[in-house]
């Protein structure tokens, strides 16, 4: 008898857990297998939102350096930014984030402790055909700070070795020339002075005006110098005070874009965003019109080539090796790279000015 009551009482509070259960699954809905939900919760995906918003981060010294945003469908690759470990991170409220990246130059296996490496190229290659427009090519002015970066190495001539290139120019009457007047020369024939040679500086590094401007001054040399524009006044780049300055002295100021990307990756309104912005840039702050461009990289093709011609470049420069004549692509022109450790000689053979040896 009384093991009939306990049974029948197990029964009664089972029952009565299960109601208290079934209830509280009812105000609880969202959990598994309540209100008619399947077994897995369901779980919200947002769609991500393009962001425009582009953190520099250090890079190697070669260089423009890097931008790294979401990529958006008309790009690929990585972007440039500052190569400072202690650059600030770049904020750009571009239309298009630019994310693809040129390379500037080969990277060269220089020995440690070889103060003259072998050059990125044959010597031969780059000595200047006879006729026309040297146009030669520097990046940094500079000891380079760090012996393991030989592309760093490669890319920096040391204020000494540029002071004495500088001095050789100007003992053997040779004329520093513009990219306006080369291009003049190049499309109307127009007539330049005796042995003219165009000096050219990339990506806007302040050392191009702490160290190279005062010797050009010393020597009455002119040169043009391609601004990244986004870089500007970041760690180890040019101020805009100092871009104007250059500018009123009567230096020649260029677009190198405003990110340094590869173009030919770009799609049509990311390119079109590096060369035009870059442009406007450069012409609120000189105040007249900027007509020369430099390819990032050397890198171009006939699409990045008719853009450049539609934001109204009326020269550009590339990192091909040879020397400007009459009758060439204003758009393609080529020029003459000047590598670090390059010795006297060396440069005064790239330059086509022997050197009398002195007893």
């Amino acid at each position: 008898m009384f093991g009939d009551w306990r049974a029948a009482s197990a029964w009664l509070i089972a029952l009565a857990m299960a109601g208290v259960l079934a209830f509280g699954i009812w105000l609880h809905p969202a959990l598994p297998g309540a209100r008619g939900n399947s077994a897995e919760p369901k779980i919200s995906v947002m769609a991500p939102t393009r962001s425009t918003h582009l953190t520099a981060t250090p890079t190697a010294s070669d260089g423009p350096p890097v931008v790294a945003p979401a990529p958006p469908a008309s790009a690929v690759g990585t972007a440039v930014t500052p190569p400072v470990a202690s650059s600030p991170a770049v904020a750009v409220s571009s239309p298009v984030p630019v994310v693809a990246s040129a390379t500037p130059v080969p990277i060269v296996d220089v020995p440690t402790g070889v103060a003259t490496p072998t050059p990125p190229v044959d010597l031969a290659e780059v000595l200047p055909r006879k006729g026309g427009v040297p146009i030669l090519m520097y990046h940094y002015i500079r000891v380079n700070p760090n012996p393991k970066d030989r592309a760093g190495f490669i890319l920096s001539v040391t204020p000494s070795d540029f002071a004495q290139q500088m001095a050789l120019l100007d003992a053997n009457g040779f004329h520093t020339v513009t990219m306006a007047q080369v291009r003049e020369y190049i499309l109307r024939g127009t007539p330049l002075p005796p042995k003219p040679i165009a000096l050219t500086f990339d990506d806007g590094y302040d050392d191009a005006y702490t160290a190279a401007r005062p010797v050009l001054e010393q020597h009455h040399q002119t040169a043009t110098f391609f601004i990244i524009t986004g870089f500007v006044d970041h760690t180890r780049y040019m101020t805009w005070s100092q871009v104007e300055a250059l500018d009123r002295e009567g230096m020649e100021i260029g677009s190198h874009t405003v990110h340094h990307p590869s173009l030919p990756h770009l799609g049509l309104s990311a390119l079109r965003f590096e060369l035009d912005t870059s442009r406007a840039d450069l012409e609120t702050h000189v105040g007249h019109p900027v007509l020369d461009f430099c390819y990032p990289g050397g890198e171009l093709n006939s699409t990045v080539v008719a853009e450049v011609a539609r934001t109204g470049y009326l020269s550009a420069t590339t990192t091909k090796s040879g020397v400007a004549r009459r009758g060439d692509n204003p758009l393609e022109l080529p020029r003459l790279r000047i590598w670090g450790g390059m010795t006297l000689r060396q440069f005064a053979a790239v330059v086509g000015q022997p050197v009398v040896s002195r007893r």
